[in-house]
């Protein structure tokens, strides 16, 4: 995919779709990082909400298998690590073959600022129904912002790229292809909503920053 000339050309990158088992049937991303931590398994960051609340009425914790599937009729074979419900971020570790091949992002030094107006791209999976198979396909988008509000310092913040149901999960990347938050879901008249929420304001995205996912993975034992 070739972007602008203020980004490199985003080539080979892969993330990864993933249909959760929530009560709304939710569809998201992730997105492979570098651990130690995650020794032979490939360890995703995503959005916690993608497993759904159901996930919590069956009783998947840390360590437990997780509700998740790399497409709706295959269960992807994973084990959730780690979750923050309010920050709403989760690791999952895998060992599934649908996982061969992703790339491993990296994250933007510690200390990187995320200012108003800075250009950003967004790495996601579009996800739709395939009216011939009757099937849903997941196929990847980059879409292009900026940073539209910084909206709790270290924590948050707001783009206005123009994401879709499905996009929760997505990498957030500046102008070095470095990792600088992970949607997480869509603000509408003040209360934050999750990316299934059609009716949405699609320019009012909101992003958990690289500094709050830092911080986490330290506490979880997967950043020194």
């Amino acid at each position: 995919v070739r972007d602008s000339a203020t980004f490199r050309t985003i080539n080979n990158v892969k993330v990864q779709p993933l249909y959760g088992y929530g009560l709304r049937g939710d569809l998201g991303t992730g997105f492979a990082f570098h651990s130690d931590a995650c020794g032979d398994r490939v360890c995703l960051l995503t959005a916690w909400h993608i497993l759904g609340d159901r996930s919590r009425l069956l009783g998947v914790d840390k360590g437990d298998e997780g509700p998740l599937r790399a497409h709706p009729s295959e269960r992807l074979s994973s084990r959730v690590s780690e979750y923050d419900a309010d920050l709403d971020i989760a690791v999952v570790r895998t060992r599934d073959g649908s996982t061969d091949g992703l790339t491993t992002f990296e994250l933007a030094p510690q200390g990187t600022s995320v200012e108003v107006g800075e250009p950003i791209r967004v790495v996601a999976i579009d996800f739709y129904l395939d009216s011939d198979t009757n099937r849903w396909v997941a196929d990847q988008m980059v879409l292009s912002g900026v940073v539209s509000r910084i909206r709790e310092k270290g924590i948050t913040f707001m783009i206005d790229a123009p994401l879709i149901p499905g996009n929760s999960g997505g990498v957030v990347l500046n102008t070095d292809m470095r990792v600088i938050g992970m949607v997480t879901g869509q603000l509408r008249y003040g209360h934050l909503t999750d990316n299934s929420s059609r009716t949405a304001l699609r320019s009012r995205n909101v992003a958990v920053h690289v500094e709050a996912i830092r911080a986490k993975l330290k506490e979880w034992g997967f950043l020194p």
